[in-house]
């Protein structure tokens, strides 16, 4: 083993000390200096970069043109590939990394690929069994780690008897895969001269690179033992060793945090000891604590002064009286860090003493219940908005259509009952459709069943039902906005198991999952696409209706934000996730896609105009089938992808050596990373545009356009049973654009047509233009409350309803 530290003679004992402390210190072998790319969402990769015209492997690609728009970062496990016009910033990285190579018996020949059918564990030489499918019959090898690094370690085969039959396959994975005690084992095992410190002074560094803090701290204490004469400066060291543990400890509770884990995050804090902490780390502990301690405050002020302008209050009639008991009661209950702004308006006048107190009651009841932005000072209006409440809920839960009716017609007798008014109501509520939650804590997913119609020949056998799992971050609040990923589970994967899978395990001792889904605060809903016994996606009305619907139910049973919703999926539940996504771009703020091929359906709708819809793509570089059939999608993607563009933007992952996999342990936490940094693109007033092609009934809508799926010509689709990919010339297209001022152009559509409009994007004081189909249209159109409220019903999004809408019936449009 070549050593990072030399041999130190005991009175240059402080050199061996600062190798220790600064890794790196004296070592020949380290490697290229890395650069770090920053991206237009804010995303950081680090890496060696290199410039290339397409995706072909990891192989830098140039063209004779000079077109090399393709940035391909090298960090030594993966291949990042992204679009050069999205990098907005570069500089030197700061990350130095040692690598330890370890004596195997390596086979150097032709280099394999295939399938890989089994990997064993590692035994303590970093050996493993590894089993690749060939055309000939299954190939067994053994293989061995041959250099340890703290990010990713090598793996290649190792020689046997029968090296005629062997091939070579020179593979990376990441270190986090490597249990501690194999690590431990393989580099003691390494050890040369056993009664020096150089070399056990080394494992140590190794694990203070890997931020494994523990088994650091194990090393140091038996070099501690075994050599007194290093005693008191390893003392040094360890506390060193301890300050880089309480940084990282901090950037933990700081995640938790800002995921709305607060108790989680002051438990976090107060558990760790701060015994000798550097100044600057206690300072930010106090900081953190100080931020906790200014949270509790500010409820108890803001609850003080609501009691004492309450106790203040006199002749109320017996509405007022009604409306103070159930705001009293609410704000008892419910009251916390994620809504308290709701009272911002209140609280900024609740010591004026020139404000009368019925005025700050009204800005109590209805910041509460409209939002503080929304908050208004006449107590008599104030004073129903708990009545419309409870017609707004009733209505968003009725499957009567008739019931639904009454309610609107009730709802005209309030002042509140008009679509500014209910549009900020139902922000401020609770899921209409919330389950209970009083016995959940995350040790058993929440099960939804999705109804769906069976085919027609089919439907005496009643609808299929397909089952949804859901996991809730600790601490959820249905007042918080959470982020939430679709997962498609691949073929011979159960739904819990990947829900599992982003989730982690639940650990009764902490009494929550460990996985990366809790760290990030992420609601996961893991859907049961396919029907019993099916073997592949096969990009059916039932598959994106059962995904579609489990979609609408989170959105109406949680407290989603529908800009921060992801879909996910492996090999063929990535295949889904793919054509879904690109099918109802309108819906998601990303999708991901994990050892999976972009075919039929989603190569056609490749060429559409998604207004960047964001794409994260993950292989391994040795899975040939999926590069070979991706490859030209991803390019010209990746190559086109730019800030405000509209062609998907597109990030590529390439793991070097590896083949079809899942990529779990190395890559979920840099998905999740990735889908941190991506929100949903929607229309707003400043203008928005789209091409995209109708290729089957239910592929009819995007963003605010919609088209009847009756009025169809069923000559110009392609339906998934007679699938084909050539002859699109007569392919039904929607075009359309939005400009600033209310002005539509739909360029390209078929008839009949629903223009559906949003304040986002739609002043509606102004004159609403809209040209291109039939008669122009050119006057103003009214919020309506019944389509504000049937919209949320049907599509569950919250945040962003339509409040009117313009139906085209031959040639005239009428606004509804």
């Amino acid at each position: 083993m070549k050593l990072s530290v030399k041999f130190v003679e005991p009175n240059k004992v402080l050199f061996l000390v600062f190798c220790i402390l600064i890794p790196g210190l004296g070592d020949p072998v380290w490697g290229q200096k890395e650069m770090a790319y920053t991206m237009d969402s804010g995303l950081q990769f680090q890496g060696t970069g290199y410039s290339t015209a397409k995706i072909l492997g990891h192989q830098t690609v140039y063209s004779e043109y000079g077109a090399e728009i393709i940035v391909r970062i090298d960090d030594g496990l993966r291949d990042i590939f992204v679009g050069k016009r999205r990098v907005t910033g570069q500089g030197e990285s700061d990350r130095r990394e040692k690598k330890i190579p370890i004596d195997q018996r390596e086979y150097s020949g032709t280099e394999g690929a295939g399938e890989i059918k089994f990997v064993g564990p590692f035994n303590d030489k970093g050996h493993r069994q590894f089993v690749v499918a060939s055309p000939t019959g299954d190939r067994h090898y053994t293989q061995a780690i041959t250099e340890l690094g703290p990010r990713y370690c090598e793996l290649k085969i190792l020689t046997t008897a029968e090296v005629a039959s062997q091939l070579s396959w020179r593979m990376r994975i990441g270190t986090n895969t490597v249990p501690t005690e194999v690590i431990r084992a393989m580099l003691r095992r390494e050890i040369t001269k056993p009664d020096r410190p150089a070399e056990y002074i080394e494992i140590a560094d190794f694990f203070i690179q890997a931020e494994r803090y523990d088994p650091a701290r194990e090393e140091i204490a038996f070099i501690k033992k075994k050599f007194p004469d290093l005693k008191e400066l390893l003392t040094e060291t360890l506390e060193d060793l301890r300050q880089a543990h309480a940084r990282r400890f901090l950037d933990e509770i700081r995640l938790r945090y800002e995921s709305g884990q607060l108790r989680t995050a002051r438990e976090f804090a107060k558990a760790f000891g701060k015994d000798d902490l550097a100044d600057t780390i206690l300072a930010e502990f106090a900081e953190l604590e100080e931020k906790f301690d200014t949270n509790e405050k500010l409820l108890q002020s803001t609850r003080d002064k609501v009691n004492a302008v309450i106790a203040q209050v006199t002749n109320l009639d017996a509405g007022q009286t009604e409306a103070l008991k159930r705001f009293k009661s609410e704000l008892e209950t419910d009251l916390n860090t994620v809504n308290i702004l709701r009272l911002d308006g209140f609280m900024r006048l609740a010591d004026d003493a020139t404000v009368p107190t019925q005025q700050k009651l009204a800005l109590m009841i209805s910041g509460w219940l409209l939002g503080s932005n929304n908050a208004i000072e006449n107590l008599a209006i104030a004073q129903e908005l708990f009545e419309v409440r409870d017609r707004v809920a009733e209505y968003l839960n009725s499957s009567q259509a008739g019931r639904r009716d009454q309610i609107l017609e009730e709802l005209k007798k309030f002042e509140s009952g008009q679509p500014k008014s209910v549009a900020a109501m139902i922000q401020q509520m609770r899921p209409a459709g919330a389950p209970d939650l009083k016995e959940y804590n995350g040790s058993k997913p929440i099960e939804i069943e999705i109804e769906i119609p069976r085919p027609a020949i089919e439907v005496d056998q009643g609808p299929l039902i397909f089952k949804c799992l859901v996991y809730l971050p600790t601490e959820y609040d249905p007042y918080r906005r959470y982020p939430l990923l679709v997962t498609l589970p691949h073929i011979f994967q159960s739904t819990e198991q990947n829900l599992n899978m982003w989730c982690g395990q639940f650990v009764p001792n902490l009494n929550q999952r460990v996985g990366h889904a809790e760290r990030n605060g992420f609601i996961v809903m893991s859907v049961e696409w396919r029907r019993v016994g099916q073997r592949q996606y096969n990009y059916t009305a039932m598959e994106h209706m059962v995904v579609m619907k489990a979609l609408r139910q989170a959105l109406r049973k949680f407290a989603v934000d529908p800009d921060r919703v992801y879909i996910a999926g492996h090999a063929d539940g990535g295949e889904a996730a793919m054509d879904i996504g690109l099918s109802h771009p309108e819906h998601w703020a990303g999708v991901v896609s994990v050892s999976a091929g972009i075919a039929k359906y989603s190569r056609l709708n490749a060429v559409n105009e998604h207004w960047g819809l964001p794409i994260y793509c993950v292989c391994g570089e040795k899975d040939i089938a999926t590069i070979s059939q991706n490859a030209a999608t991803w390019s010209d993607w990746i190559a086109k992808s730019k800030t405000g563009g509209q062609t998907p933007d597109c990030t590529l992952v390439m793991y070097r050596g590896r083949s079809a996999e899942l990529f779990e342990n190395e890559e979920t936490p840099e998905i999740f990373r990735w889908m941190n940094a991506q929100r949903r693109r929607l229309p707003d007033r400043t203008g928005f545009q789209f091409k995209c092609r109708i290729l089957r009934p239910w592929d009819n809508y995007f963003w605010f356009l919609e088209v009847d799926d009756n009025g169809l010509d069923r000559s110009r689709l392609i339906f998934p049973e007679d699938f084909r990919d050539r002859g699109l010339e007569n392919i039904i297209s929607v075009e359309s654009t939005l400009k600033e001022g209310n002005k539509f152009r739909i360029n390209r559509a078929t008839k009949p047509l629903t223009l559906w409009l949003s304040p986002d994007f739609v002043d509606f004081d102004q004159t609403v233009f809209v040209t291109g189909q039939g008669k122009d249209f050119k006057q103003k159109v009214s919020p309506s409350t019944k389509v504000l409220l049937e919209d949320v019903r049907r599509r569950g999004d919250r945040e962003h309803p339509f409040w009117a809408k313009l139906n085209q019936s031959g040639y005239e449009w009428n606004a509804q």
